[in-house]
């Protein structure tokens, strides 16, 4: 039973996912996630991709970090770019195509 298991005892995305659980719990306005599917092998990655595309339809309010484009592609509708802490560039998500900096489209070129 994993419901007695202490966090060390629990993979990544199971980690990943009581998180997810606890947060909700407090009944947020905006959740805030740094890299949440950073270090995730492919099926626990697509998982909890599918568990942040739920919780859009909540109305929560969701602050997504990551590096990883395609995961930003799927679920963002708003983007901010930033390298070394400044915001470069902002805008919806048609910026994945179209980018309004050369920084940015540099990024997403590599």
């Amino acid at each position: 039973h994993k419901q007695d298991a202490y966090p060390s005892q629990l993979s990544g995305g199971q980690q990943q996912r009581v998180a997810i659980a606890r947060a909700l719990m407090m009944k947020p306005q905006v959740l805030l996630f740094d890299e949440p599917t950073a270090a995730l092998d492919p099926e626990i990655t697509a998982q909890i991709i599918s568990i942040i595309q739920e919780l859009q339809q909540t109305g929560i309010t969701q602050v997504i970090v990551t590096h990883e484009v395609g995961f930003a592609r799927k679920i963002a509708n708003k983007v901010i770019y930033m390298e070394q802490g400044r915001i470069v560039e902002i805008g919806d998500a048609s910026h994945f195509d179209n980018p309004q900096t050369e920084q940015f489209k540099q990024y997403l070129s590599h």
